[in-house]
């Protein structure tokens, strides 16, 4: 992860476009392999006993590392992250404790606030699963790393998609009975391999005429083991990708997409299957602006934007 975070590094994009006209292929084969990297260590999890972990290295949440000077004040800004965790109904509807003799004990409730979008009022019991999202990372079974560049991006995974099936609210539920669902989810943030990756966009984006395109956005990529004990390979709901951006705004047109494949083919952006939401400049804090991304895809995922208009806003 260490050599990956150094090669991401925005002084390498020329090496990697010498790469790609030689070779056709580039950075993105080394994301791809990533990608199912994380899908394997999420299917070997429970049989290689290993514990959920985030790792941050200098350029991939998997992170990059910049120095720079403010004000003769040097500042390390990390922009890689990877992640592997696990969600079990356990941590959502909580579990009961029995004491030495069989009695009960305690019942433990989670406060799930944090790694759990909760359900709106009035929604029916059997919407629940595809209106009900965990977040990752969620940090509750490791200690989040404070020198993380970014705060603001995360996935938002429908229930229904990980295979977790909870009581509906009229259910009692016989916590001490019931059989413990979970589901393993890796993960990987970038700061900036989204300026790496060939700058190839399907003519499905929405492009003004001289206008070029950009990625300046953070990437994202998901893999996940169901409770069903299935690789999830996208489809349903969709997952919602909370992606930071360093400005957005209308003229900047920010267009969700995903690394799309096709067998025997070389890669490209595409908006095929994503939705783009995002506010108006003021209602963001002033190191919060991000755009809300669904995509069937899980990744990797990133925000395109005009390059004229933003880098004006900027």
């Amino acid at each position: 992860m260490s050599a990956t975070s150094v090669l991401f590094q925005l002084q390498y994009v020329g090496h990697w476009r010498t790469i790609e006209r030689v070779h056709g292929y580039g950075a993105d084969v080394l994301v791809m392999a990533f990608q199912n990297y994380a899908a394997n260590l999420a299917r070997q999890q429970n049989s290689t006993y290993t514990l959920p972990f985030e790792v941050v290295t200098p350029n991939m949440g998997m992170i990059s590392l910049q120095i720079f000077t403010i004000e003769k004040k040097t500042h390390i800004v990390f922009q890689t992250v990877f992640g592997m965790d696990v969600l079990s109904t356990e941590q959502i509807i909580g579990q009961e404790i029995k004491s030495g003799g069989g009695g009960l004990e305690k019942i433990v409730l989670p406060d799930t606030s944090r790694y759990i979008e909760e359900t709106p009022t009035g929604i029916a019991n059997k919407e629940r699963l595809a209106t009900t999202n965990a977040i990752f990372p969620k940090y509750n079974n490791y200690v989040k790393n404070p020198v993380l560049f970014d705060r603001t991006s995360k996935f938002f995974a429908p229930l229904s998609l990980l295979g977790i099936r909870l009581p509906s609210a009229e259910t009692t539920v016989d916590r001490s009975s019931s059989e413990t669902q979970r589901s393993v989810v890796s993960y990987a943030i970038y700061r900036t391999a989204g300026d790496v990756l060939p700058q190839v966009f399907e003519p499905n984006l929405k492009q003004r005429y001289g206008v070029d395109l950009t990625l300046p956005s953070t990437m994202m990529g998901l893999a996940a083991l169901s409770a069903d004990g299935e690789i999830v390979t996208g489809g349903g709901p969709g997952v919602k990708y909370r992606i930071r951006v360093d400005y957005v705004n209308q003229r900047a047109n920010p267009q969700c997409v995903h690394w799309k494949t096709v067998s025997g083919k070389a890669g490209s952006w595409s908006r095929e299957g994503c939705r783009t939401d995002f506010h108006d400049p003021w209602f963001y804090d002033q190191e919060d602006f991000h755009v809300n991304c669904t995509c069937s895809s899980l990744g990797p995922v990133a925000v395109v934007m005009n390059k004229e208009e933003f880098m004006v806003c900027i």
